[in-house]
């Protein structure tokens, strides 16, 4: 009797010990299809990427800084930098005329002109342009929170805006120098072919060659001497001062001219009225 009920009770304690294996089996096989599997450890903490901010669009940009100056900004720049070069170019050229010299330098201040009035319509957008960066603050350090999306693309819109206007300001300044040394060559041109013409060896005046060939000299002399005054005047920079001077000059000159005609008149009268007298 014993013995069965052994028998039975180790029956029993297989069977429930084959059952829970089973089962574990079972579950195993089931977890690495299970959809939905547990997070754990850093794949509970982790947090999807967040999504880069949309590009600015560059082109718009531009316009609108075009549109604020009244010009194309860039097609403006490189007009005056192309005439620069041209008379840069022109300059370098051998037996330069006083004429010449003057047309390039009215031509510098014609495109100094257009720079001044370009400055001009710069300045208030680039001022209000910098403004409107200011407003928003310095950009946050390394290792601080970022900005949100639309703060990150307003900032990054005004700053590539200010950067095309304040590229447009340098590029004024550069032309200016640029300006600045092309008259100084032209001053230079100017004194080095008056010292030429000064120190140009003349014929003595003893010489029979030098009288029978006047009339050929006649011209050239003519051609030099009005070549000298126009780079003298051209070099003024007060000639409106010097005009007025010459114009009282020659009143004056006519005054004196009248007088002594009217007063070598009188002396001439005198005898003839001293004899008429009883």
């Amino acid at each position: 009797m014993i013995r069965r009920l052994w028998f039975v009770a180790w029956a029993l304690s297989l069977f429930f010990s084959l059952l829970v294996a089973a089962g574990a089996q079972a579950q195993t096989a089931q977890a690495p299809t299970s959809p939905n599997p547990a997070p754990s450890g850093a794949q509970a903490t982790a947090q999807p990427a967040k999504p880069p901010a949309s590009p600015i669009n560059t082109a718009e940009i531009v316009a609108r800084a075009n549109n604020s100056v009244g010009v194309d900004i860039e097609k403006k720049i490189k007009g005056w930098q192309q005439e620069l070069s041209r008379l840069e170019s022109d300059l370098q050229k051998e037996g330069l005329r006083y004429s010449e010299l003057n047309d390039f330098r009215d031509k510098l201040q014609g495109v100094r002109g257009e720079i001044g009035s370009f400055r001009t319509h710069l300045e208030p957008a680039l001022a209000t342009a910098r403004d409107q960066v200011g407003l928003l603050g310095p950009a946050p350090a390394a290792g601080q929170p970022p900005e949100p999306d639309d703060v990150a693309r307003i900032r990054a819109d005004r700053t590539y805006y200010l950067g095309v206007l304040t590229g447009g300001q340098k590029e004024i300044d550069s032309a200016n120098l640029r300006i600045d040394k092309l008259v100084d060559t032209i001053q230079d041109i100017r004194r080095k072919n008056f010292a030429t013409r000064l120190l140009q060896p003349v014929p003595g005046i003893y010489s029979s060659a030098t009288w029978s060939r006047v009339p050929d000299y006649v011209p050239s002399a003519t051609y030099r001497v009005r070549d000298i005054i126009a780079g003298w005047w051209g070099g003024l920079d007060d000639q409106d001062e010097v005009l007025l001077v010459a114009f009282e000059a020659g009143l004056l000159l006519l005054g004196l001219a009248v007088a002594a005609a009217f007063g070598t008149w009188r002396l001439r009268r005198r005898p003839s009225e001293d004899v008429d007298q009883p």
